[in-house]
C-alpha cells in the first residue's frame, strides 16, 4: 500500500494507514443518538467503559474488532479477525446464475460487447441488496437491459432472453416483463444464506476469544460498511445474537471513509491494540545444550550456534498501547560487516522455539545498516515500536549512540 501511495505522489512521511474497523469505530463515536439505528434513548457510545464489537462488513471481507471507550479514547479488548465474506460473495453467486442461464463464454462475450450493459444489472443487485429482506414472500423485481439482453441471445443461441428463461433451470423461478426481471424472493435471499453465516460464526469466534467477564459485558453489535446495509445481513445477525443490541450508523457504507478522515486528524485516539500475531526475527544465538535442539548446533569463527532460532519480541493477544517500545540487542558476526539483515516472522503459537515450524510464517526482511563498518565487532540496540497500525523499527549503534539506516521490507 505504501509503495502504490508513493507511485501515486504522495509523500511517505504523510501517509498514515487506518484500519477499517477502526476508522469506523471512531466515526460512530461522534454521531448523535438519532443517527444511529437500534440505538435505546439514553445510550451513550461515548461513556467511559462501553464495550462494543464493530463488524466491518464491506465488499470482499467482513472484519471484526471490539474496543472499549476509556477516558483518552478507544482501547482494542480482542484482537482483531475478519473473513472473506463480504457482499461481492452475493454477486459471485448471482453471477452463477447467469452463468447457468446463458454460460461462461457468452456472459464473457457480454462484458466484452456492451460492459455498461454488463454493469447495469449488477448496479441493480446492489440495490436489491440493500433492499430484500426475510419478509419478501413472493417476488423480487430488477430492472435489465432487455433490448441487448435478447440481442445477444438471438445472436449466440438463436433465440431470445425470455425464451433461453423457459429452457434453463429457472424456468418456474424467474420471470421476463418488459425490461424487468422477477426472481422468486427465495432465489435471491439463499444468495445470502453463506455469507450471513460465515459472518455471525465470525462474530461468535470473536466473542469466545474473550474473557468471559468480557463477553456479557459487550452488549453492542455495531455494524459497518456498504454490506452492513443488507436487510438480510441485520435480520439474521439479530436472530443468532437476541441478547445484544444490534445498532447500524445511518451511511453505514460510508463509515469507514469518513471515520479514516478522523482517524488522520487524531491517530491517538485509539490508545491500544491486541497483537493479532507473535512477531519476531530468525537468529543464531550461542548453543545451549540444555535449550538446543542438537540437530541445529552450528560452528561459526569457532562459536556454536543454534541455526534457526526464533527471537520474540511481542506474543500474540499482548495489549500494546501506542508508541510501546521493545528493545533488543544485536551485533556483527564477521569483520568489515556492512550490514546485518533478520527475516522476520510471524506466528499464531504463543511461544514459539525455531522459526521453521508449522505455523511460522516469513513475512519480511529486517534490514539494519552498520555505519562505518571496522575490523572489530559491532553492536547493535534496536527498537520496535509497537500500537500504531503499522510497526516501527530504529536501529541504532551502541557504540556511537549513532541511529542506522533501517529498512523493514514485507513480503
Amino acid at each position: 500500500m505504501r509503495k502504490s501511495a508513493e507511485l501515486a505522489g504522495i509523500p511517505n512521511n504523510q501517509l498514515l494507514i487506518a484500519l477499517e474497523p477502526e476508522a469506523a469505530s471512531i466515526y460512530c463515536q461522534d454521531l448523535p443518538i438519532e443517527k444511529l439505528q437500534g440505538a435505546d434513548k439514553g445510550y451513550c457510545m461515548t461513556e467511559e467503559g462501553t464495550r462494543y464489537m464493530v463488524v466491518d462488513n464491506g465488499g470482499g471481507t467482513s472484519d471484526i474488532t471490539i474496543h472499549q471507550k476509556v477516558s483518552k479514547g478507544l482501547k482494542e479488548i480482542c484482537r482483531a479477525s475478519g473473513g472473506d465474506c463480504g457482499g461481492i460473495s452475493v454477486d459471485n453467486s448471482f453471477y452463477q446464475i447467469f452463468v447457468k442461464l446463458l454460460g461462461a463464454p457468452l456472459l464473457t462475450i457480454m462484458k466484452q460487447e456492451d460492459p455498461s450493459a454488463y454493469l447495469d444489472i449488477f448496479r441493480e443487485l446492489e440495490a436489491i441488496k440493500r433492499t430484500v429482506d426475510k419478509t419478501n414472500q413472493d417476488y423480487v423485481t430488477m430492472a435489465i437491459p432487455r433490448a441487448f439482453l435478447d440481442k445477444i441471445c438471438k445472436k449466440h443461441l438463436h433465440e431470445d432472453f425470455a425464451a433461453v428463461i423457459e429452457a434453463s433451470p429457472y424456468k418456474y423461478r424467474m420471470i421476463v416483463r418488459y425490461d424487468k426481471l422477477r426472481m422468486e424472493a427465495d432465489l435471491i435471499k439463499n444468495l445470502f444464506k453463506e455469507p450471513s453465516q460465515k459472518i455471525i460464526q465470525l462474530i461468535t469466534d470473536a466473542l469466545n476469544m474473550l474473557n468471559n467477564k468480557y463477553t456479557d459485558l459487550v452488549s453492542v453489535i455495531l455494524l459497518v460498511g456498504g454490506f452492513s446495509d443488507s436487510k438480510i445481513i441485520q435480520d439474521e445477525i439479530k436472530a443468532k445474537f437476541p441478547k445484544k443490541r444490534v445498532i447500524v450508523p445511518e451511511d453505514a457504507g460510508l463509515a469507514v471513509l469518513k471515520g479514516a478522515v478522523l482517524f488522520g486528524h487524531r491517530p491517538e485516539q485509539i490508545v491500544s491494540r491486541i497483537v493479532r500475531y507473535t512477531y519476531g526475527v530468525q537468529y543464531r544465538p550461542r548453543f545451549n545444550s540444555s535449550i538446543h535442539d542438537p540437530a541445529r548446533r552450528v560452528v561459526t569463527h569457532g562459536i556454536q550456534r543454534c541455526i534457526d532460532a526464533f527471537d520474540i519480541f511481542v506474543s500474540i493477544d499482548s495489549e500494546v498501547e501506542l508508541g510501546s517500545k521493545i528493545r533488543k540487542e544485536f551485533a556483527t558476526s564477521r569483520e568489515f560487516q556492512e550490514f546485518v539483515s533478520f527475516p522476520v516472522f510471524q506466528t499464531i503459537q504463543q511461544s514459539p522455539k525455531y522459526t521453521d515450524e508449522d505455523s511460522c510464517t516469513h513475512i519480511g526482511t529486517l534490514r539494519l545498516a552498520i555505519p562505518n563498518p571496522s575490523r572489530y565487532f559491532r553492536d547493535l540496540d534496536v527498537e520496535f515500536i509497537f500500537g500504531h497500525t503499522e510497526l516501527k523499527v530504529i536501529g541504532y549503534g551502541m557504540q556511537t549512540g549513532r541511529e542506522c539506516e533501517t529498512a523493514l521490507d514485507l513480503i
